[in-house]
């Protein structure tokens, strides 16, 4: 058997590096590093109409705990990132006995779209030989910073959470095209813990984030963002300036399939698509183990 493979990583994957994570202080304040310092949204002689206004739920798997509703701002503290970027991957193959008609269809593509792909696989499969490919996008990040935002309900049964202002500047990650988004998770934070950190390399869970939703994120659109741009296609529709909340479509994690005899597998990637509620729709949160959650892009 004879295989071809062809791959196009990112720099780095969402949360493919060390991260240091701030909690916004929904129920407590929380004191973090100089370096990521955060600020309340508002102080309290404030008064006014918040930008966005986000109900939810706290579902629990028997935890019983103190704990904080919060959005988690990612950001490029590096500056080395380019915000939404595509990832393709393919590859096939076949018997040697067909290599000679699988060079006459001429070499592999390099450009990741189906108008080339398409044809090329279609040549080497009358050949006899298999071919796929995958257009995925990844988020490149390499930090995490947040701020404190009023909560209210009958917390931890239901909550609402009210922005009264964007996020943070270093939040907002350009595309290819200078175009601006914040994206950020909900999460469950414990509250008595001051630091969060989290890397994919540590075998243990980080025990202060005691939840989160793996089915929707929250974005801001700083500038108007069309279909057909970069974070569009990221995103999976064109967004207009402000906040939204956006659906996670799941992945296909292999490990998680039944395998069906003779045939393969092929992962693919988390994927977004603008939530049909939007801002009204209900958020339901997760007080239950980290490693529990199908956190979105990871």
């Amino acid at each position: 058997m004879t295989l071809l493979a062809n791959s196009r990583p990112v720099r780095a994957r969402l949360l493919a590096r060390p991260l240091t994570l701030l909690t916004l202080g929904l129920a407590l304040p929380i004191v973090l590093s100089p370096a990521f310092a955060c600020d309340p949204q508002v102080d309290d002689e404030y008064s006014g109409e918040p930008l966005a206004t986000i109900r939810g739920a706290v579902q629990s798997d028997g935890m019983a705990t103190a704990a904080d509703v919060a959005v988690l701002w990612f950001s490029d503290k590096s500056g080395t990132c380019g915000g939404p970027e595509i990832n393709c991957s393919g590859g096939g193959g076949g018997s040697v006995d067909a290599w000679e008609c699988v060079q006459a269809c001429g070499p592999e593509p390099d450009i990741c779209n189906a108008e080339q792909q398409v044809p090329y696989g279609a040549c080497v499969q009358a050949c006899g030989w298999e071919w796929f490919f995958n257009i995925d996008w990844d988020l490149c990040v390499d930090g995490a910073s947040g701020e404190r935002v009023s909560v209210s309900g009958e917390f931890p049964a239901a909550f609402t959470l009210n922005l009264y202002q964007p996020p943070p500047a270093d939040a907002l990650l350009q595309d290819a095209g200078g175009l601006r988004i914040a994206y950020g998770w909900f999460i469950v934070a414990d509250p008595e813990v001051e630091t969060i950190s989290l890397s994919l390399y540590d075998d243990a869970p980080p025990p202060a984030i005691i939840g989160g939703s793996g089915a929707h994120v929250l974005i801001y659109a700083a500038d108007p963002i069309p279909a057909d741009s970069d974070w569009g296609q990221y995103l999976g529709g064109a967004y207009d300036v402000g906040y939204h909340v956006v659906e996670v479509v799941p992945g296909v994690n292999c490990d998680d399939v039944e395998p069906i005899p003779g045939e393969g597998c092929f992962a693919t990637d988390d994927a977004y698509k603008p939530s049909a509620g939007d801002l009204a729709t209900e958020i339901s949160v997760e007080l239950t183990a980290f490693e529990t959650i199908d956190w979105p892009g990871l």
